[in-house]
């Protein structure tokens, strides 16, 4: 499957929220770096406090040359947030992601509405 991807970002409450799906080859995710820088940039002030959203639960395992694409797009200081939390499926695509977000305020989950509520302090369940 081909790469796909959204980025959008809510100011008024810090969010940047992420959805990957498919195969993601070196040119896309510099594609999705740029989109990110765009859209990073309509955070204003909460630019640094913002929290992530990375939704991978359609993403496939994704090959050696895009993890480490991935990992200096999650190392780019200039998009750094307090937290960010991935959905992500029980898979090889999860220990792929914990690898890459080890040095990160991350946590992993198999729903969304629980990974929102971790990301804005909202008592729920425990990550996956």
């Amino acid at each position: 499957m081909d790469a796909r991807y959204s980025v959008t970002v809510d100011p008024a409450c810090g969010l940047v929220l992420i959805r990957l799906a498919g195969f993601f080859h070196p040119a896309d995710v510099a594609d999705l770096r740029a989109r990110c820088a765009d859209e990073y940039r309509k955070l204003g002030t909460t630019l640094g406090r913002h929290v992530t959203l990375i939704d991978i639960a359609q993403a496939d395992i994704q090959a050696r040359d895009g993890l480490d694409q991935f990992a200096a797009l999650l190392a780019d200081s200039s998009l750094h947030g307090s937290r960010i939390a991935f959905v992500v499926p029980r898979s090889l695509a999860r220990s792929q992601v914990r690898r890459l977000a080890a040095t990160r305020n991350a946590a992993f989950f198999d729903d969304a509405h629980v990974a929102k509520s971790w990301l804005f302090d909202t008592p729920t369940s425990h990550a996956a």
